[in-house]
């Protein structure tokens, strides 16, 4: 999967040359308390559960890069990635969280006005 096979390559090479890696995946690693009982906001220690083909990939590409000896490998889930129609940069997922992530904020993250974000 394309998912796993180039993150694992971009891991080992990142290892080679002594870079970090930040992995980004995505809360579908989760089902939404469907089977688990787990609920958002999920800590970054929750088990994974993904209901979907996607969510197993980006989760399978987690475990890839975090395998990696000395990849110094980061793995930040976000909920959606971006938006190129954006009016403001309020409207782009990937700003909002980044600026929360800076700020190691512990409260949910509202990203629009139909649900809240919870980042691991």
């Amino acid at each position: 999967a394309l998912n796993v096979d180039s993150s694992l390559c971009l891991a080992k090479e990142c290892a080679r040359v002594g870079a970090k890696l930040i992995y980004i995946s995505t809360e579908y690693v989760f089902d939404g308390g469907l089977k688990s009982g787990q609920y958002p906001p999920y800590l970054p220690d929750a088990q994974p559960m993904p209901v979907n083909l996607y969510g197993e990939s980006k989760l399978g590409g987690e475990k890839a890069v975090l395998s990696v000896a000395g990849a110094s490998a980061v793995v930040v889930r976000i909920p959606v990635l971006y938006a190129y129609d954006c009016h403001d940069l309020g409207e782009s997922a990937s700003l909002v969280m980044a600026k929360s992530l800076l700020c190691k904020s512990k409260s949910p993250t509202t990203v629009d006005h139909w649900g809240e974000r919870f980042p691991t």
